[in-house]
């Protein structure tokens, strides 16, 4: 009798977001504006707009994007309002949107990101800050999650302002993605990856006109990339024992393929192990962690319906539990399926 064992559970190994293309910019003097998307966006990237508007104190919309945070500029005439909204980028975007706004003199601003959660692509959002200065202040925001994308928006009142100096504490220096202006207002924004959760400290950019500035933090939340053995032909090899030894494993970025054969349903993400039997008897044992609810298969081959003798899927215990498969009638020298889902879909 030969044995496998298999410690699993879950981790956090986030991917790495940048930005695709170049920021794209437009101004208007209507009640809509009409900004390109940004080259080279794809399905699952993310796009951000950011527009200023003035005589109005109605957000900017357009279906199919989703409000982070606006603001009305007080403290002067005439009145302006600060919109910054997302969408998940599909298959077939058109080559540019047109927003519907109320205001008479706008300026707006398209960024795209790759690499972003599609589920929770907005790790934390801070709330305006609305000052009367030289300087854009945005409050400090606490991320959740490693490799997240943090980024600064403003828009500063008068006459054709600009940006420079953006900065927060962690990270400290933020590279600047756009800075566009009319003649009566400005929007920028300027980012960098945090490779560590906490908290940012307060963001912080200086505009060249002594005017109403509005800002606020936005951190995106990195992706995890599928692991290697996602698939059932990627696979990773365990090795038979005579006694038992410890293989850990996590479903972290998996995904649901649904392979034929497998015991899946439609929402579980799944990983594969394989093994090379040594003798005609195995016994193939899964350890869930806290929270991990290990369902557990063997099949004879990928992409074929059928298990050796004991490898039916099994989820016998629930979550911390131990799933037990004792698999006879192997032939030696043969590779075998393991295949590893939490029950919840985790």
């Amino acid at each position: 009798v030969a044995f496998l064992f298999v410690l699993f559970g879950m981790s956090s190994s986030f991917g790495q977001v940048a930005q695709r293309g170049t920021a794209t910019t437009a101004t208007s003097t209507t009640t809509t504006i009409t900004i390109a998307k940004p080259t080279g966006v794809v399905a699952g990237d993310i796009m951000l707009v950011s527009i200023s508007q003035t005589n109005t104190n109605t957000a900017a919309s357009l279906a199919g994007w989703n409000s982070i945070a606006n603001t009305t500029q007080n403290g002067g005439a005439p009145n302006r309002v600060y919109t910054v909204l997302y969408r998940i980028a599909t298959v077939g975007e058109p080559v540019n949107y047109t927003f519907t706004i109320a205001g008479d003199n706008n300026v707006g601003a398209i960024v795209a990101f790759s690499g972003v959660d599609n589920t929770t692509p907005i790790d934390v959002n801070g709330a305006f800050n609305n000052t009367n200065s030289t300087n854009a202040n945005a409050d400090a925001i606490t991320t959740t999650t490693t490799n997240s994308a943090v980024i600064m928006f403003a828009s500063a009142a008068g006459t054709s302002p600009t940006w420079n100096t953006w900065t927060a504490t962690t990270p400290a220096t933020l590279n600047e993605l756009f800075d566009t202006q009319n003649t009566t207002s400005s929007v920028g924004a300027a980012w960098a990856t945090k490779a560590t959760t906490g908290a940012t400290g307060a963001g912080g950019a200086i505009s060249t006109v002594n005017n109403r500035k509005s800002a606020v933090l936005v951190a995106l939340r990195a992706s995890v990339p599928p692991p290697a053995n996602d698939l059932c032909s990627g696979a990773t090899l365990i090795t038979s024992n005579t006694t038992c030894t410890t293989t850990t494993g996590s479903t972290t970025g998996a995904t649901d393929n649904n392979e034929t054969g497998d015991c899946t349903t439609g929402a579980e993400n799944a990983v594969w192990y394989q093994f090379q039997a040594v003798a005609t008897t195995h016994v193939v044992t899964v350890d869930g962690i806290a929270g991990f609810d290990a369902v557990l298969q063997v099949l004879n081959t990928c992409g074929v319906a059928g298990n050796p003798t004991g490898g039916a899927c099994i989820d016998a215990t629930a979550d911390d539990g131990i799933e037990t498969r004792t698999l006879t009638g192997l032939t030696i020298g043969a590779f075998y399926k393991i295949q590893i889902h939490d029950y919840e879909g985790d």
